[in-house]
């Protein structure tokens, strides 16, 4: 069929596609742009605001590195100072775990080919996603546990905990600031 004999065929004009496209992301772009700029300052803020909390709050606490309530990774180690549990126990190993299953996962898929086995991808796939989901949730409740062991030992209820887990930005300040040394009553390694 030769292109002549195509009857009531519309062509399209694609010469002007560019421009109308340059039009939209200038009607619409810099909004966007506003919007994600208004969003990552909100964040900062929220991360200096959080640190400024934990930094505080580890400083009442004699805790020897507070300043590392500052530094995004090093964070979760002042938590479990403040909590006053293992850093091991409660982070490291449940990250090391989640690590080395992405780990076996990346290397699985890369040694599995196409036409070789697909219910074996498929089984494979299945499986460690199964185990990174237990693996996350694992971690997620120690986490849980780190801030219910913080609400306890600055003497704060459950609320606490549901603040600290929705809301660290505003509560871990609050918690600082609210915490006072009580000298009299022992403090002893909770374990969850």
């Amino acid at each position: 069929m030769a292109i002549e004999n195509l009857e009531g065929f519309e062509w399209v004009d694609t010469t002007n596609a560019t421009v109308d496209m340059m039009t939209y992301w200038n009607d619409y772009g810099s909004s966007i742009s506003s919007v994600d700029m208004g969003i990552n300052i909100f964040m900062l803020l929220s991360f200096i605001w959080m640190g400024y909390g934990l930094y505080v709050l580890a400083k009442k606490m004699n805790i020897k590195n507070a300043w590392m309530g500052w530094v995004p990774l090093l964070q979760y180690y002042t938590m479990t100072q403040v909590a006053n549990v293992s850093f091991k126990k409660y982070f490291l190993y449940p990250m090391l775990i989640i690590i080395a299953i992405a780990i076996i996962w990346g290397i699985g898929l890369m040694s599995l080919t196409w036409p070789e086995s697909i219910w074996t991808m498929v089984i494979f796939v299945w499986f460690i996603s199964i185990a990174y989901i237990v693996a996350y949730i694992y971690s997620l409740v120690r986490y849980i546990n780190i801030l219910s062991a913080t609400s306890k030992r600055t003497w704060r209820g459950g609320w606490t905990t549901a603040g600290l887990f929705f809301i660290p930005f505003i509560m871990y300040p609050v918690v600082a600031l609210k915490y006072k040394e009580d000298t009299k009553k022992e403090e002893k390694v909770v374990e969850l």
